[in-house]
């Protein structure tokens, strides 16, 4: 398939189908700027201090016209020179634009002279998306530009008298002699016409470089977050840094803790911003380029507003998926009307000859994958997004599923860029997933092979987790939580419990589902749990009676040792249905 372009006035930025792959550009020509022979002699030293990949490379920018409110809500913050917010944090679900955006806001910077440095690791290969070009980048960056031209031969003597063992030293190390010090000395200190910000986009995408085997990834995401906040006390330290990453939790956990009072946080979600209109505006132009550029038979005006406006509904604020939309329609898998048809929900997408939003799910899935579980959080996922929890609180959620205290965590906290996840001293919000694509994209086999869950997989889960509340009479990490917490826990809990044996019939028609577990319940503790809690309304009771009693007619010894257990618990608050459902006939 021919690559597409999808950001006109923009050089080598293709589009081949995958998300991940873009070809990048520069936002400096080397050409230009010339580097001291002595330095291009250390060849590595040189590549990580002048090759593209770590001159800043240049991501697919915003759509022209578009993300406009959030470049001004970062120009603003870094132009007004806040000292106690020298940091900021723009992040968001995965999709959400960040990359696009902070590659227009560099352009923009570096245009009008207020971007000091940029380092994309998004837009690196993935041997060279670490840590060890960092900080030569930014040091070659900084002192290219104009006003502070004079001091660079103080850092290139650095690197020549070092050579290759500077890519060793710690980062704190190699940011003081290539950038801190040369600061302190220069003669007349910061002036107006000195750019404003550092870009770090990504830096959930840094990885581990070879040389450091026994750490791992985090450790060295943890080892430039505490750089920055470090140099950003400094006081010879003028500039920005403006940070992008998707929520994960060790970057989430710095800026919202360790440098909250040095921090400022962006994140995009179509409630902050006028994401909608900006999507209409993408899909508006990108359709025109196709008319024109593509496929100049369709007719002007084409696909017409309503399926614009059915394609910015699906997209639910997430420019990854309306790129992927796009992606879709160029490919022509099928035709163009009935793919707009399919991706609008106008026609049924098991018709479709290929999946329409292979690419988004590719995204989310990548995601998913990333929990030390992901077949276990698919379920979980679906669990929290289906009746009887959805809109449950995530705290309540957590409690029901888990197996070991913080499992919660452990599963899901990798997935902060699909899903929306409450901190802990949230007793309200609920688990949410960011695009509704991600929940049918798990229940389709033919789009998730790997973490597909059919809806009765998904009921027998959240049933034997169901069933280890009433056997251990509360939570099963009940022990971890506090006694309010039990308390709460167990007011809702068994408002749902009719939900829950309605599934019985389903998960086993004819019969008792699991009725050994249920012997060994505290029947007479839980209905009088039960009374206490929602008095004398039978609807919970009959419930579960009626679960336990499916089967026993026509049983020549009577009802099962189960169904009489709880039989002879529940007569002693409620009065059971008579004659032929009750087993009052077996109690004597």
């Amino acid at each position: 398939m021919a690559s597409v372009s999808f950001f006109p006035n923009s050089r080598n930025i293709t589009f081949d189908g995958k998300l991940s792959v873009i070809t990048a550009e520069n936002y400096y020509d080397d050409s230009q700027m010339p580097i001291d022979s002595y330095v291009l002699a250390q060849v590595s030293v040189a590549e990580a201090m002048s090759t593209s990949a770590a001159v800043a490379a240049m991501a697919p920018p915003c759509e022209p016209g578009t993300r406009l409110d959030v470049i001004e809500k970062i120009k603003t913050w870094f132009l007004q020179n806040d000292p106690d917010k020298p940091l900021m944090w723009l992040t968001g679900p995965a999709g959400s634009g960040k990359t696009a955006i902070a590659s227009a806001l560099a352009k923009i910077c570096y245009k009008e002279g207020s971007l000091a440095s940029s380092f994309f690791f998004t837009s690196l290969t993935e041997d060279k998306r670490n840590k060890t070009r960092l900080v030569p980048s930014l040091a070659y960056q900084l002192w290219h530009q104009g006003p502070l031209e004079d001091v660079i031969r103080e850092t290139f003597s650095v690197v020549y008298k070092h050579g290759q063992s500077l890519l060793g030293w710690p980062l704190e190390k190699q940011f003081e002699e290539l950038i801190l010090k040369p600061l302190r000395n220069h003669p007349t200190g910061p002036t107006p016409n000195w750019p404003k910000v550092i870009i770090i986009d990504g830096l959930d995408d840094c990885k581990l470089a070879d040389t450091e085997p026994n750490r791992n990834e985090f450790e060295d995401q943890a080892e430039i977050l505490a750089l920055f906040q470090k140099v950003c006390a400094d006081p010879a330290f003028p500039f920005r840094i403006l940070v992008t990453s998707r929520p994960q939790p060790l970057i989430k956990r710095f800026f919202s803790v360790t440098a909250k009072d040095i921090s400022v946080e962006l994140f995009l979600d179509g409630a902050s911003f006028n994401v909608d209109a900006d999507i209409a505006l993408f899909f508006e132009s990108q359709f025109e380029i196709l008319r024109d550029e593509h496929w100049p038979g369709l007719p002007l005006g084409w696909p017409g507003e309503d399926f614009v406006k059915g394609l910015v509904k699906a997209s639910s604020g997430n420019f990854g998926f309306a790129v992927s939309v796009l992606s879709s329609i160029y490919e022509r898998h099928n035709s163009l009307q009935h793919q707009l048809e399919y991706l609008t929900g106008l026609r049924p997408a098991d018709e479709a000859e290929t999946n329409p939003w292979t690419h988004f799910d590719a995204l989310q899935l990548s995601v998913l994958k990333k929990s030390p579980k992901p077949d276990v959080a698919a379920q979980w996922i679906l669990a929290f997004e289906s009746e009887p929890l959805k809109g449950a609180p995530a705290s309540f959620v957590k409690l029901l599923l888990e197996a070991m205290p913080a499992d919660g965590d452990f599963i899901l906290g990798n997935l902060a860029s699909i899903i929306s996840i409450p901190p802990p001293e949230d007793l309200v919000s609920s688990y949410t997933v960011y695009h509704h694509c991600l929940i049918d994209c798990l229940k389709d086999p033919k789009r998730n092979k790997d973490y597909f869950v059919d809806e009765t997989s998904m009921k027998r889960f959240l049933f034997d987790r169901y069933l280890i509340v009433l056997k251990n009479k509360g939570p099963e990490t009940g022990a971890a939580a506090t006694a309010s917490q039990n308390t709460e826990f167990l007011q809702r809990f068994v408002t749902l419990i009719p939900h829950f044996e309605g599934w019985t019939e389903n998960i086993s028609p004819g019969n008792a589902y699991e009725p050994e577990v249920y012997l060994a319940c505290d029947a007479d503790w839980w209905v009088e749990t039960i009374f206490e809690l929602l008095g004398e309304d039978p609807n919970v009771v009959e419930s579960i009676y009626s679960n336990l009693h499916r089967g026993c007619r026509g049983w020549p010894k009577g009802c099962s040792p189960a169904c009489r257990h709880w039989a002879q618990a529940i007569e002693k608050k409620y009065t059971l249905p008579q004659p032929e459902q009750s087993c009052v006939c077996q109690l004597n």
